[in-house]
């Protein structure tokens, strides 16, 4: 067999490895397996990517499904070898892991995982005053198929792009005036009284009395003003922890607030991507142990890929991040053998269906997670996405950082709470605009965390990578590893509800409430 040969089977076999892996900690806390990053020495390489060998492409495909990096520079005689030994020490590496011993052991598959957690699971009573359109219908979708009474306690009440999954939860017209007002992705000026008319209206509510959890993601502070009632709150956000605390006080008194909450064991934490959960760790300084990552596949159900129509879509729905126009111009430019049509040219009103008729889409993203690229995802539709660096040119998903330009940057008294930028997980604050910055927490966008989405680095090499892609294979690969999603967050799901105690009786007044979580206010 020629070396050439030799190689190709071990980094097969790398893929093999890594994908049994990743399938089994991909949303665990896997901590004890990353090292701290030197940026000096940190290689940004996206998979696809034509360069020198396809071992660089393993490498990233390793880093950003398995773990948070190989640094090559760690191991020192690793520079030294040629391609072939290179991957077979790899390979032996994991191999001879212990987690790997016990995957092979016990034969683990990741429907297991959500079958083993989710045996025997009692019945709670969640309620969801999000006003998001995507946490509401994926948290309440998932939440019914697991059996659970799933309360939409938000101010759209039935107003949805998916109202047929939302008939599957009660929904509440016992809304609070707080969680009426609260109608923008920044909150109100915020008081005491807010919070007090909150838990005078519930302590009160037919529909609350019953109800174990409150869960908030978007934006994930609305659950303040639950915490007098004693209920276990799950903090999910789905972009940025504390968006909407626009002041270092109001943003350090969020996370006093969080502290006491997790004293009393009334605190869960999670989030909705990978970068929520990363930008947490670096202002909180503990990781969240549950990963409930937006998925949408419990409201999505059915959608089959079926290419019949020759348009490329472009993306996202709701607008494209900055450089995206240049960069299309330059696309359609450059060949006529593809016809790419922006969504909503096509489809002013669409459904996951209508897009699944296209045999792929390019994203130019103006987020690190929104629903629509969930969805896109879901719908097994082959993603093309710019790379990093080609993202960095322009800053594009400029909805990253709590100081842009949708958020905090207008507010004369923004000051991050860690301006320095070394955190205990991250050596940059996600809110620095530097270049270096930029490209190590784009890393954890969706886009480049999930497997199966091809990176393009320029105009010419997203057209090569089109005449050379297999659309079919794609969207088939994209859809066994929606089955590992789906398990991951049943699993994530079943262990939390176990934990949560039924039924928390609500303190006799405010002051009593905030007494015990020895709070002397909420805001």
């Amino acid at each position: 067999m020629k070396k050439s040969e030799n190689f190709a089977n071990c980094i097969q076999n790398s893929f093999d490895i890594a994908f049994k892996q990743q399938s089994f900690i991909i949303f665990k806390d896997f901590n004890q397996i990353i090292s701290s990053l030197n940026e000096e020495s940190f290689e940004f390489e996206q998979t696809n990517k034509i360069i020198d060998s396809d071992l660089d492409s393993f490498f990233f495909y390793v880093r950003r499904n398995v773990a948070n990096g190989l640094r090559k520079s760690k191991l020192a005689s690793f520079r030294n070898l040629d391609l072939e030994e290179k991957c077979k020490f790899i390979n032996s590496s994991f191999q001879n892991s212990a987690l790997f011993k016990a995957i092979d052991k016990l034969k683990w598959h990741s429907n297991d995982l959500a079958a083993e957690s989710c045996e025997n699971l009692p019945i709670r009573t969640v309620w969801i005053p999000d006003f998001h359109d995507g946490p509401r219908v994926d948290l309440s979708s998932t939440l019914v198929y697991l059996g659970q009474n799933s309360i939409l306690a938000g101010r759209k009440l039935y107003s949805s792009p998916y109202p047929d999954a939302l008939k599957m939860s009660k929904i509440t017209k016992q809304l609070s005036k707080y969680t009426s007002r609260y109608n923008t992705i920044h909150s109100p000026n915020l008081v005491d009284s807010d919070a007090k008319e909150n838990y005078d209206f519930y302590k009160k509510s037919s529909d609350f009395k019953s109800v174990d959890i409150v869960i908030c993601s978007f934006p994930a502070a609305f659950c303040e003003a639950f915490i007098p009632l004693n209920k276990t709150i799950i903090f999910n956000p789905a972009h940025r922890y504390n968006m909407g605390k626009c002041s270092q006080r109001k943003w350090l008194k969020f996370n006093e607030n969080y502290e006491k909450l997790n004293k009393k064991s009334k605190l869960i934490v999670s989030a909705m991507s990978r970068y929520d959960l990363e930008y947490h760790t670096h202002f909180v300084d503990y990781k969240p142990l549950y990963r409930l990552f937006a998925y949408g596949g419990f409201y999505a159900r059915g959608i089959k890929f079926n290419p019949i129509r020759d348009e490329i879509l472009v993306g996202p729905s709701n607008g494209m991040g900055a450089g995206g126009k240049e960069i299309l111009n330059s696309i359609r430019q450059q060949t006529s053998e593809f016809k790419f049509a922006k969504i909503r040219e096509i489809y002013p009103r669409y459904s996951l269906e209508q897009l699944a008729n296209h045999r792929a889409i390019v994203i130019f993203p103006y987020a690190v997670m929104s629903y629509s690229i969930i969805d896109f995802y879901i719908s097994n539709i082959p993603i093309f996405v710019p790379s990093i660096n080609l993202m960095n040119e322009y800053k594009m998903a400029s909805d990253r950082t709590i100081n842009s330009s949708l958020y905090c940057q207008k507010e004369k008294d923004f000051e991050d709470i860690n301006p320095t930028g070394h955190g205990y997980f991250h050596h940059f604050s996600p809110n620095d605009n530097s270049d270096l910055a930029y490209r190590y927490w784009l890393a954890y966008a969706d886009y480049f965390i999930w497997p199966h989405v091809t990176v393009f680095d320029s105009a010419k090499d997203l057209i090569h990578k089109l005449k050379a892609t297999n659309f079919k294979q794609i969207s088939d690969k994209m859809k066994l590893y929606n089955k590992i999603r789906e398990a991951s967050l049943l699993d994530n799901w079943c262990r939390i509800l176990k934990k949560v105690e039924p039924i928390q009786p609500i303190p006799e007044s405010f002051e009593k409430s905030l007494e015990y979580f020895n709070l002397k206010n909420i805001y």
